[in-house]
Parts: structure tokens; C-alpha cells; sequence
């Protein structure tokens, strides 16, 4: 986007206070192989040949290399002795015949073993039509979860290759943003091309050209070749750089060409013309490049020269697609009916439109088809494919246990998926023959891996639709089985929720329906939705269960209930009911307090009797007893032990004769009293 001062500063500031530090979770992918790469995969046929390049000081010894995927493997054969370019040792291989598909590379030399991970791409030939995937803009770490997301529809949607044009990251210094790019990359089926963008530039691409990738390369697929230019953080490219890719071009006139960098000739920011650039047909030729500049981006206006040179590359050696990024924007602009200026939308920045991507297929006489939303929409963007419109998961656990694994696949975008490619993992120990799909694939392949048998399924799956498919060797008549687990609380007083969790041996379980009643007679449905767990440490996309978690209700008698179908019709429903239980409230444990102390009478002849009465209360809420202790004059007389109901009052009487005339006090407890003997009198 444009150099705003405060993005400026702000970038500053992040450079200085988030260094990269190195770790053994961010790898350094160029070197000692500088090529292939993860983000530059090598594109060589089946019993073809393979250069290797290594960034070695010696001459490497005792060479040992192969190729290695899920699906096969095999030995690459040396050819020659090793061949030094200036900093570079080539190594040159023969290709062993293995099948089509994406390798990791793992070398062996001067008792130093190396793997470069995803960075040899077999074909069985080449191809007469290439169909990109052109994302742009993923700015990790902050594009998040978005690059994840994106790979995981790549997947399905199975496009020959993805080409990304640049900012990768947002701070080449940032360690998540290498983390989460690489930890996702590793999850792509698909070979993936990188190249930097201005953000990819914070430290001069320093940390990119050793996480990242090359700056500058070409690509040569059959009758395809893509250069690939760094426009620096600047947003132009160089002179010497121009040179080169003028050079490379001029040296493959007969091939169709492609060529990538990030900061887009023909292009605005949308804050700058509010959306009214919408691309279109332009005419025009390097020579007057100044009557262009109404289409083209403020950076190139500024640097007119290299502008004009970069047009003139292009058209004197009939580039027929042009992909770019940077303004976080959908822009299509076709110049003089023949050159494709094609600038797409961000996946993982802030914009102003919508998040997407593009499939465009062109092919070996230079014909290009845009994906169904560019063609609808070519000139009045947005026009990319929506990112976040495709879901799929595979119900059972796909990894060769199970002799049945069904798959389904939701599409909500405007447009078919094609050729989707679906892969299910089943038991080996049956033959293949034994196996068949509930709906019969486009076309299939099996291939036999250590885990199990992978077939590889390819379907049509219409627009806005869901799709469901399973791959079986032996039919399912048994139901699901449901578990309804309560959450509840002794005191009755919370909110109350359920666990549900769905299992089924056979095909695996299809629908899923929750819903709730207080009544038993209106029932109100609970959402239920489960979805991929996938980031850049966690790929699970298969579930032998379905497991979900329900809201919070209002606490009462509230019944659950689950309704669960198979991918063979089976069904099964159970229910669990909520009852509060009724808790007594806690009662004080007992307190009994003296409340009183009297004696009848006050006054009285010795030898005469006196009725003392103690009186308690308990104000607690338990009962309790006491055992009280009448004390006269400081002497202990007598005891008594009562019990006294919670909340209610107790009486004790003692009996009492004094033998001598005099004041008596009488205490019990806390309470005291008095009382007097007199001598009787003297008859006269």
C-alpha cells in the first residue's frame, strides 16, 4: 500500500523491536541448497533430468540424492561430476520413473545430509495449458489464520500451481511471520512460488532471501516461462534488473510468457480514487508510456523511465500475463487486446473490498481463461474467487484403518469447482478392486502407500451446492450411537449446557441435529457446526466423531434431544433430560444463649424452699444442648443437660432450701439473681 507516514513509522519501530532470533522452528531454506527450494520447486519429468544447486564451499564428495513423497520415491542417478559456478556447485541428476506429484529432496554429500522439503515438481509431461492460483499480499503474521484457509481450498481446488506476488510477510524480521508461513506451506499438496514485496523489504530482504526464497528467477514448464522481479520496497524495478529479465525473455522467443513482480503498472489505491478505476481494455505501446500514466500506479508515474522500460520488455517479447499485488485491490486492465495486466486482491492484509484469489489457466498458444467471477465481472471489480467459501472434511478417520470414509464438501462460491480433488485413505489389507464410490468420480487413480490405499477422486461440484461422496468395501447397516453428557450444577442455580458426541462403525456419520425443549412439545433447534481444525501446526480435516459443545440454557427441567443420520440413511435419536434437584437450604449451626435467671419466691424463712428457673434460647438453626450449671454463693448446687430445638427456647427449674439467714446469689451462664432467708420468728 502507499508509503503513509505513519505506516512508515510504525514499520520502523516494529523492525527495531522485533528482531528475528534464531530457532530451530524457522528454517533457512537457500541454503546449502540454493535450488530447488520449498518456494521454488523444480519442475522436471518423470525419467527427465534434475539440477541441483548447492551454496557449498568444496567440492562435494560421495553424493547420494533422492526423491521422496507419501505416494513413491525413488533414487536420483548423478550425472558427471559436480560443476562449479562462481559461489555454486551444480549437481546434475537423472530422474528415476516415479509418479506425478510433488517430492521432497533429500541429499547426501561430504557426510552432510540435507532434505529440502516440497521442491521437486514431477510431471508425467508437460503441460499443453498451466492454471495458476495468483494470490498476493498474505502478510504474515498478521494475515493469521487467512493463508491457512487459503492453502486449505488450494487443496481441493487443485490448480497446477500457486504463484504468491509478494509481501509474504508484513516484517521480515517478525519470527511468527516465517513460522506461520512455512508451517502452513508444508501442508500444500501444490507447488507454491514466492516473490517479495516492499514489506518483504523492511530489513533489504536479508531475512527473505534466506526464509523466503530468490528475489529474482525464472520458471521453465514445457512450453511456459515466468520470471519473476523484484520491484524492491521502492515500488519499480531497477534498471539492471530490467536488463535481465529483458535478457532471459529475449532468450526464449518461442516459449508463452508470464511474468510476476508485486507493484502493479496499471493501478490506484483504492483510497485514492474511491473505486473508480475499474480496469478495462487500454491502448498504448512503451514509446508514449506518458499516455498511460492515467491507468498506471503513482510509483511508476514518478519513475517514468523505468516504466517505459518495463512496457517495452513486455511487449517486445510478447508477455501475454502480467500478475501483480500490492493495492490490496481487484484491477484488470488488457492492452492492446494482448497483454493481461491482472493485479488481485490481498488474502491476508486489510482491504477495502474483499479478501480473495484468482485461477487464471493459459495456454500454449497464449490463450487466457479467467475463473468464472473475473469473466462475470471483468471490468467492475471486485472479481476475485471470495476466500472463505469452501469447506470439506472427510467423516472417519481417513488414514487407512477403516475399510469405508466418506467425504463432504460444502460450496457456497458463485462458481463450480472443477476437478475438486478429493483423497481417501482406506485399508490395504483387502484388494482395491473391492472398493466403490457412492457417486462415481470424474476420474481416479489409486496409488498403494505404506498408511493404506489413496484414491485420488476428481469431481464437478456445482455452484452454492453440498456435495457428498463414500468410498466403501463393505455396506453399513448399523445406526450412529449418540451420547448426551449434562453439565449441571448441585445448587441448581446455573445455567445448564450438553456435551454431544456421534459415532457410526461403518460409513461415518453424515447430519448431525440438536435441539432443546422445556415442555416436551415445542423443541427449538441448537446450531451445530463442525469445522476443520487447521493453522500452521495443525491439519485435521477428518473426524471419526462428531463432538459438540451446546450453548448455556436457563436453568429447569430442559430435555436435549439429538437426531443423528449415516452416509447409508441409518438414523438414531436420543434424549436427556435436566432436572433441578431441590437442596434444602443450609440451617446456622445451633447457638444457645441464657436468656433468663428468676427465683420464686425472693424472699423467704430458712429451711423454706426457692424455685430457681434458668431460661435458653437457641438462635441457631441446628439443635443443640447445653448443660447448665447452677451455681449459689459461688458453690456449685446442681446440673442439668437440656437439648433446645433450633429457633425455639428451653426452661430448667432447681429447688433450692437455704439453711442460714442471708443474701443469696445465684448465677447460671451469663445470668444472675438474688434472693434472701430470714430466721423465723420467736413465738412471744
Amino acid at each position: 500500500m502507499n508509503h503513509r507516514k505513519i505506516l512508515f513509522l510504525t514499520l520502523i519501530i516494529l523492525t527495531f523491536l522485533t528482531q528475528l532470533v534464531a530457532g530451530n522452528s524457522v528454517e533457512v531454506i537457500t541454503k546449502p541448497i540454493a535450488r530447488p527450494l520449498s518456494t521454488l520447486p523444480s519442475p522436471v519429468l518423470s525419467s527427465g533430468e534434475l539440477r541441483v544447486e548447492l551454496d557449498v564451499k568444496n567440492e562435494p564428495t560421495s553424493i547420494i540424492a533422492s526423491l521422496q513423497s507419501i505416494y513413491d520415491e525413488g533414487d536420483l542417478t548423478l550425472i558427471g561430476s559436480p560443476i562449479q559456478e562462481g559461489s555454486l556447485w551444480i549437481l546434475n541428476f537423472n530422474v528415476p520413473d516415479i509418479m506425478a506429484g510433488l517430492y521432497d529432496l533429500h541429499i547426501t554429500y561430504s557426510d552432510n545430509n540435507h532434505i529440502q522439503l516440497r521442491s521437486v515438481w514431477v510431471m508425467d509431461s508437460w503441460p499443453t495449458s498451466l492454471t495458476i492460483n495468483h494470490n498476493t499480499d498474505i502478510h504474515q503474521p498478521y494475515g493469521g489464520i487467512n493463508f491457512t484457509q487459503y492453502i486449505y481450498e488450494q487443496n481441493l481446488m487443485d490448480p497446477d500451481m500457486i504463484l504468491c506476488t509478494g509481501d509474504v510477510v508484513d516484517v521480515e524480521t517478525i519470527r511468527a511471520a516465517w513460522e506461520n508461513l512455512q508451517g502452513t506451506m508444508q501442508f500444500s499438496r501444490l507447488p507454491i512460488y514466492l516473490l517479495p514485496g516492499n514489506h518483504d523489504h523492511t530489513s533489504d530482504a536479508k531475512l527473505y532471501k534466506q526464509y523466503g526464497g530468490k528475489t529474482n528467477y525464472t520458471l521453465t514448464i514445457g512450453d511456459f516461462f515466468i520470471v519473476a522481479i523484484n520491484s524492491q520496497g521502492g515500488g519499480y524495478i531497477r534498471m539492471d534488473e530490467l536488463a535481465w529479465a529483458d535478457k532471459v525473455l529475449s532468450e526464449n522467443p518461442d516459449k508463452v510468457k508470464i511474468v510476476a513482480f508485486h507493484h502493479p503498472l496499471f493501478s490506484s489505491e483504492y483510497e485514492d480514487d474511491k473505486g473508480t478505476m475499474k480496469g478495462g481494455y487500454i491502448s498504448g505501446d512503451w514509446q508514449n508510456i506518458e499516455a498511460l500514466e492515467p491507468y498506471m500506479y503513482f510509483t511508476w508515474v514518478q519513475n517514468i523511465d523505468n516504466a517505459r522500460e518495463l512496457l517495452k520488455v513486455i511487449q517486445e517479447n510478447d508477455v501475454k500475463l502480467i500478475l501483480t499485488g500490492h493495492v490490496h485491490r481487484d484491477m484488470i486492465y488488457i492492452l492492446n487486446d494482448e497483454n493481461y495486466f491482472i493485479t488481485t486482491t490481498t488474502v491476508g492484509g486489510s482491504s477495502s473490498q474483499i479478501k480473495g484469489y484468482r485461477q487464471i489457466t493459459i495456454s500454449s498458444n497464449g490463450e487466457i481463461t479467467l475463473d468464472p467471477y473475473a469473466q462475470a465481472n471483468e471490468f467492475n471489480p471486485p472479481n476475485c474467487i471470495p476466500l472463505d467459501h469452501v469447506r470439506y472434511l472427510y467423516k472417519q478417520a481417513n488414514d487407512g484403518t477403516r475399510k469405508a470414509v466418506s467425504a463432504i464438501v460444502e460450496n457456497g462460491l458463485d462458481m463450480p469447482l472443477n476437478d475438486a480433488r478429493l483423497e481417501f485413505v482406506v485399508d490395504s489389507s483387502i484388494d482395491s478392486s473391492v472398493y466403490s464410490f457412492t457417486k462415481e468420480p470424474d476420474s481416479c487413480k489409486v496409488v498403494t502407500a505404506a498408511d493404506g490405499y489413496h484414491f485420488i477422486a476428481y469431481y464437478d461440484i456445482p455452484a452454492e451446492s453440498t456435495f457428498t461422496t463414500t468410498l466403501y468395501a463393505e455396506s453399513d447397516s448399523i445406526a450412529p450411537d449418540i451420547k448426551i453428557v449434562l453439565v449441571e450444577k448441585l445448587d441448581g442455580s446455573e445455567e445448564v449446557s450438553a456435551s454431544i458426541e456421534v459415532t457410526d462403525l461403518g460409513w461415518g456419520v453424515d447430519t448431525t441435529k440438536a435441539s432443546y425443549s422445556y415442555d416436551g412439545v415445542k423443541w427449538t433447534n441448537i446450531p451445530l457446526s463442525l469445522e476443520p481444525d487447521i493453522s500452521p501446526t495443525e491439519w485435521t480435516i477428518s473426524y471419526s466423531k462428531d463432538q459438540y459443545f451446546t450453548p448455556s440454557y436457563e436453568r429447569g427441567e430442559i430435555t436435549f434431544k439429538v437426531e443423528a443420520t449415516d452416509f447409508t440413511g441409518n438414523t438414531a435419536t436420543d434424549q436427556s433430560t435436566y432436572e433441578p434437584q431441590e437442596v434444602e437450604p443450609e440451617t446456622e449451626p445451633a447457638n444457645i444463649v441464657y436468656n433468663s435467671i428468676t427465683a420464686s419466691p425472693t424472699s423467704t424463712e430458712t429451711g423454706g424452699e426457692v424455685i430457681i428457673t434458668i431460661t435458653l434460647e437457641n438462635t441457631g438453626g441446628q439443635s443443640g444442648t447445653e448443660t447448665i450449671e447452677l451455681i449459689i454463693n459461688d458453690e456449685l448446687i446442681d446440673t442439668e443437660t437440656i437439648t433446645v430445638a433450633g429457633g425455639a427456647t428451653e426452661t430448667a427449674t432447681f429447688t433450692y432450701t437455704p439453711e442460714t439467714a442471708g443474701t443469696y446469689s445465684s448465677e447460671a451462664g451469663t445470668k444472675t439473681t438474688i434472693f434472701t432467708a430470714t430466721a423465723p420468728e420467736e413465738p412471744e
